[in-house]
C-alpha cells in the first residue's frame, strides 16, 4: 500500500487588529474646557436669579449752628418798648372813640383838637406820640395820596373796628409821621374821614418797631 504522506493541518491564523492609541491630551483638554464652560455658564444663571443687593445708605449728621449773639442792652430796650402791654386805656370824648396804649406810655395834655398834639406818648417824651388828630370829608384813598411830593413807604390797607383803614409813613426833612386814614366814620351826624397820626421820634423805636406799634393800637380801636 502506498506511502500516503500526510498533508500537516494548519492552524487557523488569527488576525488582531490594532487599536489606535489613546490620546490623553485631547481628552484633558476637552475636559479642562468642558469644566470651564460649564462652571460659567453656571456662574451667569446663578447671579441672573441673585436680588440685587441694596446700595448702601449715606446718613448725613447736622452740626449744630450756634446759638444767635445776645440783643445789646439798646436793642432789649427797643424790644421791650415794643412789646409791652397795651394795658392802658384813652378815652377821646370829641370823636367818641376809645383805644389802648402801651404800659410805658402816659397820657398827654392837648392845648386843642386841631392842634394834631400827642394825645398819649412815651414818658417824659414831649414830641412823641399817638393822636387822633381831625375829622373830614375827603376818602382814606384821598387823604393817602396827600402830599405827593414827600416819600411815602409802609403803606397797609387794613380793617379796624369795622372801618378800613389806609396807614402810611411819610417822610419829611428826614422825619417821619405816620398817618391812618380811617374811613366811613360818623361824627355830629356827618359820614368821613378820621385821621389818626403817630410821631415816632424820641420813641426810642426803629421805624419799623414803631410802625408795629401804631398798627396794634389801632387794632384796640372801639367807637362809643
Amino acid at each position: 500500500m502506498p506511502d500516503v504522506n500526510p498533508v500537516p493541518s494548519q492552524q487557523p491564523t488569527t488576525t488582531v487588529a490594532t487599536k489606535n492609541p489613546i490620546n490623553w491630551k485631547n481628552i484633558i483638554m476637552g475636559v479642562v474646557i468642558g469644566a470651564v464652560l460649564f462652571g460659567g455658564g453656571g456662574y451667569l444663571v446663578y447671579n441672573a436669579y441673585q436680588p440685587k443687593s441694596s446700595e448702601p445708605t449715606v446718613t448725613t449728621t447736622k452740626k449744630a449752628t450756634p446759638s444767635a449773639k445776645p440783643a445789646t442792652p439798646s436793642a432789649q430796650k427797643d424790644e421791650t418798648a415794643e412789646v409791652a402791654s397795651l394795658t392802658n386805656s384813652y378815652t377821646d370824648t370829641f370823636f367818641n372813640i376809645t383805644f389802648k396804649f402801651p404800659t410805658n406810655w402816659e397820657k398827654k395834655s392837648k392845648s386843642g383838637i386841631e392842634a394834631c398834639e400827642p394825645s398819649v406818648g412815651p414818658k417824659n417824651v414831649s414830641d412823641s406820640g399817638f393822636s387822633i388828630c381831625e375829622f373830614g370829608q375827603s376818602s382814606p384813598e384821598q387823604l393817602a395820596s396827600l402830599p405827593p411830593k414827600n416819600i411815602v413807604s409802609y403803606k397797609k390797607d387794613f380793617t379796624s373796628a369795622g372801618k378800613r383803614v389806609i396807614r402810611q409813613v411819610v417822610t419829611e426833612n428826614n422825619k417821619a409821621t405816620l398817618y391812618a386814614y380811617m374811613g366811613n366814620v360818623t361824627h355830629d351826624g356827618q359820614n368821613g374821614t378820621l385821621t389818626v397820626t403817630a410821631w415816632p421820634e424820641g420813641s426810642g423805636l426803629t421805624i419799623e418797631k414803631f410802625v408795629d406799634l401804631f398798627d396794634k393800637i389801632l387794632s384796640t380801636f372801639k367807637f362809643l
